[in-house]
């Protein structure tokens, strides 16, 4: 005789055993992997605001969960590797656009039919560097504009005004004019505008505004050439000819000298202003805006944000779509005390006009406006930013000890910005 009842009893477990795995697969697929740079440890703003924003869209959109892993781009490479990637990742340009170029990103056309509205209020700049064949593949989170940055202090003792600095000419003249020996030992105690080596704060921008291309009609590198050439000789003149500055290597030199008094002015990202802060500085300074050469422009670094193709896809852009909308942009910027934002519409938002008037690194009425001027990047160029800046800070600096000539030093750049598009 079959025990109807046992029977039943069996089956009625298995299902629920099977309701129990399903129910366990589907609560841990709503576990969205959003990795990070190493840089954005829990403590620092990034992370906190972006945890903000986890935070809130998790409690609107009930069983999701956000997890934040911080990963450097070889890890990140890696996990690709081997097919387990995130689902979606805020990184630093060149991973960013490796990923685009390689397929693994997915376009952001694909995962949203308001795709287009969100695309009219991007910067063109910006909407062109990361879209291809018309689709549009990331969104910028964070945004670094590079600025120049003055010492108040330092502008009254040599009695020159606080007034913007239209052209590069006008920066020179008066950082010969700041630049000091007060103790008498024959060595300069003050500098007029510490000019690093890192090329993309002062280099790059000069080479595009004096109208220079990274890429030839061949779309062969082509840095020497007459903008390459200004560019540099800006370094020669600063360092041996004007002598407004000396010889500096990295960034954190270059903010040392102005923190401490011994700067009068300071180009960075702007940015900066998240380590920098007011207080920390014994003056009254303000931003600006870029000087111009033949023409205005800039460019942007910073985070971006992408998806990546994983069954979780459409969801991870839903959480990303939240945390780039005008609103979290604007909290993201006044977060990170003074990053600029990417989307227009985020300037007419009550975050950002409730901060703008009060932080000297959101004054609506020069950085916003810089953004116009942006100049987008060819990939190459975000791909191998590290190994381009690292070519031409060498080129540099063997210019400015003498070890190069300045024609010499391009040429041995362009050749190895060649050999990397060779690999």
């Amino acid at each position: 005789m079959v025990n109807r009842t046992s029977g039943c009893r069996c089956v009625a477990t298995v299902v629920f055993a099977l309701l129990a795995i399903v129910s366990s697969s589907i609560t841990t697929a709503q576990k969205i992997s959003v990795w990070l740079p190493p840089a954005y440890s829990a403590e620092s703003p990034s992370a906190q605001v972006l945890r903000q924003f986890a935070d809130e869209f998790v409690a609107s959109h009930p069983g999701r969960e956000i997890e934040f892993v911080t990963a450097d781009e070889e890890a990140l490479l890696v996990a690709i590797a081997a097919n387990v990637p995130p689902n979606g990742l805020i990184h630093t340009p060149g991973p960013i656009l490796k990923l685009i170029e390689t397929g693994v990103a997915v376009p952001l056309d694909d995962l949203d039919r308001e795709i287009d509205q969100i695309k009219v209020d991007l910067f063109t700049a910006l909407l062109e560097e990361y879209s291809r064949q018309g689709k549009l593949y990331a969104m910028p989170i964070l945004l670094n504009t590079v600025i120049l940055i003055k010492n108040g202090a330092i502008f009254q003792q040599t009695g020159l005004p606080m007034m913007p600095i239209r052209t590069w000419e006008d920066v020179r003249s008066m950082a010969r004019r700041m630049t000091q020996d007060l103790n008498g030992d024959g060595q300069n105690d003050r500098w007029g505008l510490p000019v690093q080596i890192n090329p993309s704060e002062i280099w790059e921008i000069q080479y595009l505004q004096h109208g220079g291309t990274w890429l030839d009609a061949s779309m062969r590198p082509d840095i020497d050439n007459e903008a390459g050439m200004a560019a540099t000789q800006f370094y020669i003149d600063a360092v041996h000819v004007d002598r407004f500055s000396p010889i500096v290597n990295t960034r954190g030199n270059s903010r040392t000298m102005f923190m401490n008094n011994q700067a009068g002015m300071w180009v960075q990202p702007s940015g900066v202003g998240a380590f920098t802060g007011g207080e920390a500085c014994n003056c009254a300074f303000e931003t600006q805006g870029l000087p111009v050469a033949d023409r205005p422009a800039n460019i942007t670094t910073g985070v971006r944000a992408v998806v990546l193709d994983t069954p979780l896809a459409r969801e991870t852009w839903e959480f990303l779509k939240y945390a780039t909308s005008p609103r979290n942009l604007a909290r993201f910027s006044v977060a990170n005390n003074g990053t600029m934002v990417a989307r227009r519409s985020s300037y007419e938002t009550d975050e950002w006009m409730a901060q703008a008037s009060q932080s000297p690194w959101l004054r609506p009425d020069a950085l916003p406006a810089e953004l116009s001027n942006i100049v987008g990047r060819p990939s190459f160029v975000g791909i191998y930013e590290g190994e381009i800046n690292r070519t031409i800070r060498e080129m540099l600096r063997a210019v400015l000890e003498g070890t190069l000539s300045p024609d010499a030093g391009l040429i041995q750049a362009e050749q190895a910005i060649g050999a990397l598009l060779e690999r």
